[in-house]
């Protein structure tokens, strides 16, 4: 015995099916799409990263620069030089006097 399925039933089946194919498609196609937006980003972040690298060297750097500039400039002896060149002092032959601070504590 054969049982006969009636053809609006099998032609039923057939277009659910054939959604259940296009979900799945378009399930996998977005699936793919995502991996792909993820993995372009990925490589530009890792991108970025290198240059935030190489920005971060360049200004470690120049702040070695200026600390040695600094260092130079604060020199006892440019300091001396400076102030007998440009300022026209000159040095003291004698240590300077020490005048003892008035008390300001009264006596009752």
């Amino acid at each position: 015995m054969t049982t006969t399925v009636p053809p609006s039933s099998l032609s039923q089946r057939l277009i659910e099916r054939r959604w259940a194919i296009l979900a799945w498609l378009a399930f996998a196609a977005l699936t793919v799409v995502l991996f792909v937006n993820n993995a372009i980003r990925v490589g530009k972040l890792a991108v970025e990263i290198e240059l935030l690298k190489r920005e971060h060297q360049q200004l470690v750097h120049q702040n070695e620069v200026l600390r040695s500039t600094i260092i130079r400039l604060e020199s006892p002896e440019r300091i001396t030089v400076v102030a007998q060149t440009r300022l026209g002092m000159v040095s003291a032959s004698s240590a300077p006097v020490r005048i003892p601070a008035a008390s300001t504590r009264r006596e009752p």
